[in-house]
């Protein structure tokens, strides 16, 4: 949709990162504003709406909460991103600048692919996940549902992280994750809370 205001669910320092890709007037919510935006079905079903919201629980039930009412939540890509043309992107996904998604690849919906990292070919990242600044994922990597990797942490090709993990920054995942866990260090280990 073109010449109108978006709106973004969201108002801190995410919420202002996709505003700034944006090359059109926006309209930030915050969570004293949600139940009136909510209530407005016939704006939020012609026009652009995105989720600018950085923890994964939060953006996962907004994203639920619009696409329940048939909201089109479009992928957004920076300018300074590479995706590749074999590389599919899921609704609502945000790829900011220096990012690069290879061929192959498959991003989920509602997923934030963050400044400067990089996901090599036929890597599979669920829905609802947050990949930090700068970090590294390499060909053939599955990543379930509501995952955090944060900032630098890494991967090694071929491994499977579960659903809900979390990988604290600068670390380096050598062998699969089961779901729900929190792993650091290099290489990475469980490690607890």
């Amino acid at each position: 949709m073109t010449g109108e205001t978006v709106l973004i669910f969201g108002f801190g320092g995410h919420a202002r990162v996709v505003a700034s890709l944006l090359d059109r007037p926006s309209r930030l919510i915050d969570k004293g504003d949600e139940e009136s935006v909510f209530a407005d079905t016939a704006t939020l079903l012609n026009t652009d709406v995105y989720v600018g919201l950085g923890d994964n629980t939060i953006r996962e039930r907004i994203f639920i909460r619009l696409s329940g009412m048939g909201v089109a939540l479009p992928p957004l890509v920076a300018a300074g991103a590479f995706v590749s043309r074999g590389a599919q992107i899921g609704r609502g996904a945000v790829i900011l600048p220096g990012a690069v998604v290879m061929t192959g690849t498959r991003v989920g919906d509602n997923c934030i692919i963050d400044l400067l990292s990089s996901v090599d070919h036929d890597c599979v990242i669920g829905p609802h996940t947050f990949i930090g600044p700068g970090v590294s994922i390499p060909g053939h990597v599955v990543i379930g549902s509501r995952c955090f990797f944060g900032v630098k942490s890494a991967t090694f090709p071929n491994v499977k992280i579960g659903d809900g993990v979390v990988v604290r920054a600068g670390s380096l995942v050598t062998k699969d994750v089961e779901a729900g866990v929190k792993v650091g260090g290099t290489p990475a280990v469980k490690i607890a809370g």
